[in-house]
Order: C-alpha cells, then sequence, then structure tokens
C-alpha cells in the first residue's frame, strides 16, 4: 500500500511539474503580451464594392477588422478602434518597446475590441485606381509624433517626455523605439474626402454586423467617427475622439488654409436645420483665443445648426500637453457643442498625466491614458434598461367576449378596422398551434365595446399566422404549414368572409415566384403593394417578397443570415407614414428597416426580439417581444415595448411574466393596446392608466 501511494505522489509530482512548464509562457526573441484575458479572437472584412468591366471586377473599400474578445465581458459594448494618417491597427497592438497596447488593455477591463484597418490601408486593398497616396519621410514623423521637444514648432513640444527610449537621438532615426514605430508607417489616400466616404461606409457596415458599440477614433479618424455616428446614431453608444482632426474650417500647426469646410469633416453631415452646401454654413472667426499659444476658433453665427444625429452620443474630446493637438482641440470641443452634442474636453494634464504627444496609446504612460478613456467610459456610457421605460398601461381582463364555449386559441394576429376601433383577431382554433382538425371559425371581429360581430374562415387553415386589415377592411392572413393540401400561403377576404385572393400554391413549399415556405406575416402598403415576411426559421425560408396589387411578383430580398438584409425569421411586419418597411428579424434580436425596394435603411435592436409589430396613425412602434431570455437576448423582459419610428428611443413598456407569450399586437385610435397571447392562449386589452 505504501509503494502505491508513493508511485501516485511521484506521478503526482510528474504531472504537476509538466503542468507548470506548460503554463509558463515561453520565452521569445521579440516582444510578445500575455493573452490570458482573451477568450477568442478573429478577423474578417466589412464594406466593399466590386467596381471595373464584366470579368475584370476588384473589390474596393473593404475594411479589415480584427476581434478580440475577453473570457468574461464586463462592459456592456464594444470598442471599435480607428487609427489615424500613416498608420493601421498595430496602433493598437502593442508600442515600439514591446509593452501592452490599448487593445489587451481593453480586452483585460472586459471589452471585446475590434481593430479596423482603413480601407486602402495595411491589410485592407488598396488598387491604383482607387486615388494617389503619400507617405511621411523618418524626419517628418519624428519631427510630428515622436521628437517634439526637439524638432517640434509648436509652442506646447518642448513639454513632450513621453516617447519611449533614452539619449540625444530618441525619438528619431536609429533609435530603436524609432525605427519599430517607423516601420509600422504605411501609404495613405491623399484625398480627405475620399477617405472620409470609404470609412463611412466601412464604418457603418461593421456595426450594422456587429451592434451598438463605443467609437474610439484617433487623429485622421476623429472625422470618420463623427461620420459613422452620423450614419448610424442608434447603433452608437459613445465616441471617445483622442485628438481628432481639427480644427473646422482652418488648418493648423501641419497645414495651413481652409479645411474641413462642414466643420468637423469634409464631407456632408447631417445639420438642422438641413445643409445642401457647406458654404451654407455660416461661421465667423473669434474675436480672440480663449487662452495663451491656443488657436482662435471658428464658430457658427448665432443661431447655430445641430449635428441633430449626434446629440444624443456622449463624445470626450481629449488632447495631450506636448501634442500639436493641445493649440487647437478646444476648438473641436467647442464647436461640437455649439452643435448640440454633449462632449466634455479633457486635457491630460488636467488628469495628472503630463508630457504626451499625440501617439498617446503608444508612450511610455499609455495605460494611463487608457485608464482616463475606461474611467470615463463607466462613468458617461452606461448600457439603458431596456426594459427601465414605465408603464402607462392597465390590463383589461375579458374585454373580448366569445360565444359561450367558445375558447381562445393561440391568439397570433391583431388588427385594427379603418374605423379605428373595432378589432380584428386571427388565433388557432382553442389550440396553440393546429387548426388543421378544426371547424372553428379563427378570423374574428369585434367592436369598441367587445362584442363579437362576426367570424369566419373554419376549416381554411393548418397553421395561422401573418394578419393585416387593409384600408377596405379586407381581411389579409398567410397559413405557414402545410397538411393535407392546404399551407404556405397568402389569402385576401373580403370583411364577410368571401375568398378574394390565393397566393402561393396550397400545400406546397418553395422559394420561387410563386410559392412561399413558412410565410410569417402580410402587409399592403398604401399603394396596394403587397409585402409578404415569407421565413419563420430552421429551413424555411428568410426572405421579404414583394408582389402588385393583383398577386404578381415583383421583387424578394434577404436570404439566412445575420447582416444588413439578411433574416432568422423574419416574424413580422409594419410600415410609418414615410413608407419604410419594418421587419422584425426576431432570432437576430432586431428591427430591420428598409425602403420599398428592399434598400436597407437602418437596424435597430433597443425593442428586444420582436415577433410582433404595429405602427399607429401617430407613427408610434409597439414591438412585441415574446421570447427574450437570458440566453435569448441578455438583459431584456418580454413584453411590448413603445417608442416613435423618428427617433427610435424607447418610451414605454408593457412587461408580462409568463414566456413566449404575446405576439399579436395592435392599438386603436383611443390608444388601447391589444395583444394576442400565445403560449397562454389569451386575449388582452390593455388602456390608458
Amino acid at each position: 500500500m505504501k509503494r502505491t501511494h508513493g508511485v501516485v505522489f511521484v506521478c503526482g509530482l510528474m504531472v504537476a511539474a509538466a503542468a507548470l512548464a506548460h503554463a509558463q509562457s515561453p520565452k521569445l526573441p521579440v516582444p510578445a503580451i500575455d493573452q490570458s484575458a482573451v477568450g477568442a479572437r478573429g478577423f474578417f472584412y466589412v464594406g466593399g464594392t466590386y467596381k471595373g468591366a464584366p470579368g475584370s471586377e476588384l473589390m474596393h473599400g473593404q475594411a479589415y477588422v480584427e476581434v478580440v474578445a475577453p473570457k468574461v465581458v464586463r462592459r456592456p459594448y464594444p470598442l471599435v478602434l480607428i487609427h489615424g494618417a500613416g498608420q493601421t491597427a498595430t496602433n493598437w497592438m502593442g508600442t515600439p518597446d514591446g509593452r501592452k497596447g490599448w487593445a489587451d488593455y481593453f480586452v483585460e477591463q472586459g471589452y471585446v475590441v475590434y481593430m479596423i484597418d482603413q480601407p486602402m490601408r495595411g491589410r485592407s486593398p488598396w488598387h491604383p485606381s482607387d486615388g494617389p497616396t503619400r507617405m511621411s519621410t523618418a524626419p517628418q514623423v519624428a519631427g510630428q509624433f515622436t521628437a517634439g521637444a526637439v524638432l517640434g514648432s509648436w509652442p506646447q513640444a518642448k513639454k513632450h517626455t513621453q516617447w519611449p527610449g533614452e539619449g540625444a537621438g530618441k525619438g528619431q532615426k536609429g533609435d530603436a523605439a524609432f525605427d519599430a514605430f517607423y516601420a509600422t508607417q504605411v501609404e495613405t489616400l491623399i484625398s480627405p474626402e475620399e477617405t472620409q466616404r470609404y470609412n463611412q461606409a466601412a464604418g457603418a457596415a461593421l456595426l450594422d454586423r456587429i451592434g451598438p458599440a463605443i467609437l474610439l477614433t484617433h487623429s485622421q479618424s476623429g472625422a470618420f467617427g463623427w461620420l459613422i455616428a452620423d450614419a448610424r446614431p442608434a447603433l452608437v453608444k459613445g465616441i471617445v475622439a483622442v485628438e481628432p482632426a481639427g480644427p473646422p474650417f482652418e488648418a493648423a500647426i501641419i497645414g495651413t488654409g481652409k479645411t474641413r469646410p462642414w466643420g468637423p469633416t469634409d464631407i456632408p453631415i447631417t445639420y438642422d436645420p438641413p445643409v445642401k452646401d457647406a458654404s451654407e454654413i455660416a461661421v465667423e472667426r473669434e474675436a480672440a483665443a480663449d487662452g495663451p499659444d491656443l488657436f482662435v476658433c471658428w464658430m457658427q453665427k448665432a443661431p447655430a445648426r445641430q449635428l441633430v444625429n449626434l446629440k444624443r452620443i456622449p463624445t470626450m474630446v481629449m488632447a495631450a500637453e506636448a501634442s500639436y493637438h493641445q493649440v487647437y482641440d478646444h476648438c473641436t470641443a467647442k464647436y461640437l457643442r455649439q452643435a448640440g452634442m454633449n462632449v466634455e474636453y479633457i486635457r491630460l494634464q488636467d488628469k495628472g498625466i503630463r508630457g504626451n504627444g499625440h501617439m498617446v496609446m503608444i508612450e511610455k504612460n499609455n495605460l494611463d491614458i487608457a485608464r482616463v478613456v475606461d474611467e470615463w467610459l463607466q462613468q458617461n456610457v452606461k448600457a439603458a434598461d431596456p426594459n427601465a421605460a414605465g408603464n402607462p398601461y392597465r390590463m383589461e381582463e375579458g374585454w373580448a367576449k366569445l360565444p359561450e364555449g367558445r375558447k381562445w386559441g393561440a391568439a397570433i394576429g391583431v388588427d385594427i378596422a379603418p374605423d379605428g376601433r373595432s378589432v380584428w383577431v386571427f388565433d388557432r382554433c382553442a389550440t396553440a398551434d393546429d387548426c388543421s382538425g378544426s371547424s372553428l371559425a379563427p378570423i374574428q371581429t369585434f367592436d369598441a365595446t367587445g362584442r363579437l360581430v362576426a367570424s369566419f374562415g373554419g376549416g381554411l387553415f393548418n397553421y395561422p399566422h401573418g394578419f393585416f386589415v387593409d384600408r377596405d377592411e379586407n381581411v389579409w392572413v398567410s397559413d405557414g404549414r402545410v397538411k393535407g393540401g392546404k399551407g404556405h400561403t397568402v389569402m385576401k377576404f373580403s370583411p364577410d368572409g368571401r375568398l378574394l385572393m390565393t397566393l402561393g400554391k396550397p400545400g406546397m413549399a418553395g422559394n420561387g415566384p410563386d410559392t412561399f415556405n413558412g410565410p410569417s406575416d402580410v402587409l399592403v402598403a398604401p399603394s396596394g403593394e403587397i409585402f409578404v415576411a415569407d421565413g419563420h426559421g430552421g429551413e424555411t425560408n428568410a426572405r421579404i417578397v414583394k408582389l402588385s396589387r393583383d398577386g404578381r411578383f415583383i421583387k424578394a430580398w434577404g436570404r439566412k443570415g445575420s447582416g444588413p438584409g439578411e433574416f432568422d425569421s423574419p416574424h413580422g411586419l409594419a410600415m410609418d407614414s414615410a413608407g419604410r418597411l419594418f421587419v422584425a428579424d426576431r432570432s437576430n434580436n432586431r428591427i430591420q428597416i428598409f425602403d420599398q425596394e428592399g434598400r436597407f435603411l437602418d437596424e435597430w435592436r433597443q425593442f428586444g426580439r420582436p415577433s410582433g409589430l404595429f405602427i399607429d396613425r401617430h407613427d408610434v412602434l409597439y414591438a412585441a417581444d415574446s421570447q427574450s431570455t437570458d440566453a435569448t437576448n441578455p438583459g431584456y423582459r418580454q413584453g411590448i415595448r413603445i417608442g416613435s419610428v423618428r427617433d427610435g428611443l424607447v418610451t414605454a413598456f408593457i412587461p408580462w411574466n409568463e414566456t413566449n407569450t404575446i405576439e399579436g399586437v395592435a392599438v386603436d385610435a383611443d390608444g388601447n393596446v391589444y395583444a394576442g397571447y400565445t403560449n397562454t392562449l389569451n386575449f388582452r386589452r390593455f388602456s390608458r392608466k
């Protein structure tokens, strides 16, 4: 027995020693940073379009993106890091002298981090037809970035002490840290207009793919941050602009003359009142600088136009003590505030962080500065509680009066008659999911008091699903399953129950111009054109089908996926007064917004995991969430979220504690909300308290 224990003990020591040896980091002859906080990493590309003659197409404008995720995510939104001119994502990966960079630091704090190589830069290919480029010489880089104390021409330059290295040649050619940094420099597209257009498109494409995020920009890419946020205001939760391109309207220190005619950008950005041409922005130079050694700012003449899409985004503009940006970044922050933005201007010296030049993310105290960023984000960019909006409604149980003995099935569809007060309901014949063996009439209409007026449709459906009442009170429904020669169809009925039209081939699944597979909803536009949300997850379709008023196929768009214009269970449809089509892309936890030709316009995730949608005559959106759980959509409770389609803000929430319940939703002219319950087989009205 003793010998056996001895063998076990010796073996245990050997195993422990082997594990210890395996756990120790390898000794490498090159800089390498501990990755123990990293849970996953990868890369992908976003954006890009094909150009060229048929057979000779090349992709232009795509952007390389590298993602690094922590083992435990502790911050509510990911960070998107965008480098400046002449640089690549290596700015964030480490320092020239081999220390930890901002990407690893932020991952350790619990952020998911995305790093971009700008289009036509680094791993994002440049083609000669993209336009001419420029390359900074070693002396230019030293004078502007790394050896300001010796070579800088601006008053604050002498304070530069934080570039890594020692000796008289620090920050210049021949110094190890400088040479390592200069080796990372790359060609930059000369045209600021083209650069900004490509980066706005790529940044918007990235947000469309990853969802809400915080933009962290540096230098040249400051303009990209404003433009990306302008294109996707609902998806940008905060902006950290580290020494952004500026100042507005006139170059300073490293350039001269007029520039950035739109204020913070060289290309159009949205103002209110609207601006068609930059010359419409009336500006004047202030009489004096805000302090010694500072640029005299250009500002708008009163009343100042507002950067309307950026007003709700918390923003920080940061400037380093010894950088040339210290001369004028106050002008950028001041201009953005005048234009309505919520901007905090942080001078690093006011935080006790001194001696930095422009390349703060790779200088000796780089992690101290990253800590300032993280602390500011924790204070100013907090995840909105998706369930925090108040509930101004009270429930009315038993409002709708069914015939004696008739019970509700899953009330999957609800809509309002053209009179604004009568209510139509589509249920599943007193069952959860099957009308195929029932003669009960699933289509029912109730007057404003809840009295049943009429019902029809018995024996016609397998799986009632989509439901819409048009302006002539014709009733449109979809049947989402095949059985007994029925199903996978959209049907149109007159108000008295006469079948007027059948779209699709009954009992046949398909993805052609005259077939459906799992149609989940139907909507008729004011023009009479018909839209069908065709698909219900799994192996069914994932597309939107557009047909003429007489049922002829016009077009279809979408496929299975999570990108813009892709779907995973397109479960509900609604249209606002501007004619935009809202699609409840349920299993992707979002609403996608399109024009009527299928062009993607926006994506909203703040309304939860939507099953049903309704937009009232005041352009208020009601989204029924029947599937959010900690597994499918963490942080979201089930219920009905309510908000304007004009700004996408959720202003009210009707919570519900049962699971897999509210799918159908509609609102009458008096503001009463009607909810169809599927799992618990019920139908209820909510009126204002």
